[in-house]
């Protein structure tokens, strides 16, 4: 491993600086600058700011000032301009393509998401660094920190494919702006983009929620005009359809601007209906299969802190634990030491119960007629 990747939460020596190998500044700016440098692979990024001081305690977004209007726009024509004469597959994502569905933004947007085709990664990666970006993973310098120090590690195409499709929720995919020597650039009107990595079935048709497969249409991007530059948007029915899923406050509150936007059908709700379903039946199937995988690896002579460590050993739950889960696979266990339960069939209701299984799917239903009475009111006007 050369000097320029060495991992800042492994290294034991610092620069005569002060800082990490790779990292430094002075080190880089007293390399010769005819001698060709490897790219830093990780570099550390300051605590992202709590999106909440950007909008109202009702969850509702506030309204922008000129200057937040200016912001806005600018960072929509950088990200055209990006992307100008690519051929590759990519949209925006959220509700920024609620406010250009609408004609007017419904509030301030902190940031750019956006959807690339896992195929077209490669592609992507060439456009890039040229244009002064390039692809990062972003995850928290101590995991024990939710609010902590983000480690930003540059990579290639194909690992950023491979955290998509192992669906690695501590490895969270970005493009970030760089400058000559490839560090991050923190200012600046796109300097961010978070990413998401459209997966497609053996048909060709985008993989959602629950592994279920979604509407081809829903990902052929529509183009708009943002101050000359064409930018493109989401189908209106994809943006209710993971906004819905969504489990902020202002994901619901972001839901009511796209109702009244007239872009919405009464077809689109009915396939979201029809998608959901599906989302729900295939979910049931997963847990059985995940947990029926984790007791089997369970024995008699177990205690309820080594059922727990056996979860808490499984690739898919370490990668989704946090206190709250962590609270229940307790209580999970503690049933399977003492009532000797040992299998998924045993098991079941007090997996529903306490992982509360079938309440997701009573919610998501609930904010789906919310979606359809909004409608329903302006076709009442």
């Amino acid at each position: 491993m050369s000097e320029s990747e060495v991992d800042p939460r492994k290294a034991s020596a610092m620069c005569p600086h002060g800082n990490f190998p790779g990292r430094c500044p002075t080190c880089l700016e007293q390399q010769e600058p005819d001698k060709e440098q490897e790219p830093v692979r990780f570099q550390e990024r300051d605590p992202f700011d709590d999106f909440l001081a950007h909008i109202d305690q009702g969850g509702v977004r506030r309204e922008p000032t000129p200057e937040e209007r200016e912001r806005m726009d600018r960072s929509l024509v950088a990200l055209g301009n990006l992307f100008e004469g690519a051929q590759v597959r990519w949209q925006l994502d959220g509700a920024i393509n609620i406010s250009l569905l609408s004609g007017d933004y419904i509030g301030i947007h902190k940031d750019i998401d956006l959807s690339i085709d896992a195929d077209d990664l490669e592609s992507v990666e060439k456009l890039l660094e040229p244009r002064g970006y390039a692809l990062f993973l972003s995850s928290l310098k101590d995991p024990t920190q939710p609010r902590g120090k983000k480690m930003m590690e540059r990579v290639s195409a194909a690992r950023f494919r491979e955290a998509a499709e192992k669906d690695e929720a501590t490895h969270h995919p970005m493009i970030a702006r760089i400058d000559a020597r490839g560090m991050i650039q923190e200012g600046g009107d796109l300097n961010f983009i978070d990413t998401h990595i459209v997966r497609r079935d053996e048909e060709h048709r985008p993989i959602g929620w629950g592994g279920i497969s979604l509407p081809k249409e829903w990902y052929e991007p529509q183009s708009v005009d943002v101050k000359g530059t064409r930018v493109q948007i989401s189908h209106p029915a994809k943006v209710a359809y993971f906004k819905l899923h969504g489990d902020r406050v202002y994901d619901q509150m972001d839901l009511r601007p796209l109702a009244k936007s007239g872009r919405l059908s009464r077809a689109d709700m009915m396939t979201i209906r029809e998608l959901v379903d599906q989302e729900l039946d295939s979910r049931l199937k997963q847990v059985e299969q995940i947990f029926g995988r984790i007791l089997g690896g369970v024995t008699s002579e177990m205690d309820q802190e080594g059922v727990v460590r056996l979860f808490e050993e499984d690739t898919f739950v370490r990668g989704r634990m946090n206190d709250s889960l962590r609270g229940q696979l307790q209580e999970l266990s503690q049933i399977v030491v003492q009532d000797q339960k040992q299998t998924f069939a045993a098991l079941q209701e007090d997996i529903f119960r306490i992982f509360r299984v079938e309440d997701m799917g009573k919610g998501l239903l609930e904010k789906i007629q919310q979606v359809e009475d909004w409608m329903q009111e302006d076709d009442l006007r």
